[in-house]
């Protein structure tokens, strides 16, 4: 910070004093590690929820500065939802770096969102961020200023593309997935086409006499179920 001659903006601190910003500061950035946000949202939450947060105290500004970190660090998710699609899809390419290095050097199974392997998962897995994550932290802090209420909405917003994407993902799955097997038994030379639609059980029971009747080479068929 001092490196630019004539450029220290701290140079009229006393000791006292930059030494107080620079644990500001410290402290600032620890907050945005999940573990720890993870620690104090709680506490967090609890004092605004019950109206009790109060800016005079010292404890409950150093919190919400905490928890203000995080939200400028997950700020991507309040974005218009092309820009957020697209931070989203740049950071998930990250992870799976980091997935694929852990599984060649590691030897490890990466956990979902660093599994490049599932990678078609993006939409759920975005799905449990902004719920597990992102939305709690930005109602708490619209609680505490109502004017951060349009991030709230773009949030809404965005969830409901990423559900969006996640249902047409999960009907794409259901579509492609192989149908059971019919229990039946047809032999090449009846020349019969096993099919287990309810469509077609009529006409089977209604042929049941003919197909349990002995065919050109002898064999005989089983009724079609």
């Amino acid at each position: 910070m001092n490196s630019v001659k004539g450029h220290n903006i701290f140079s009229n601190l006393s000791s006292t004093e930059y030494s107080d910003l620079m644990q500001l500061l410290k402290q600032s950035i620890l907050a945005t590690d999940l573990t720890l946000y993870f620690e104090n949202r709680n506490s967090f939450f609890e004092l605004v929820n019950k109206g009790e947060y109060n800016w005079n105290v010292k404890a409950h500004r150093d919190m919400c500065r905490s928890m203000m970190m995080t939200a400028c660090d997950l700020g991507a998710v309040t974005k218009p939802w092309d820009i957020s699609r697209k931070v989203a899809e740049l950071v998930t390419s990250e992870f799976f770096e980091q997935g694929d290095r852990e599984r060649s050097e590691l030897k490890l199974t990466p956990s979902a969102i660093f599994d490049r392997n599932r990678k078609d998962e993006l939409p759920g897995l975005q799905l449990e961020w902004i719920d597990g994550i992102c939305a709690p932290l930005y109602e708490t802090l619209v609680q505490l200023n109502p004017k951060l209420q349009p991030m709230l909405d773009l949030i809404r917003a965005n969830r409901a593309k990423w559900e969006e994407l996640n249902k047409k993902r999960q009907r794409g799955q259901s579509m492609s997935a192989p149908t059971s097997p019919c229990s039946v038994e047809s032999t090449e030379t009846s020349g019969s086409t096993p099919c287990c639609s309810s469509s077609n059980s009529s006409s089977s029971s209604n042929s049941s006499s003919s197909s349990s009747s002995s065919d050109a080479d002898g064999t005989t068929s089983k009724p079609v179920s």
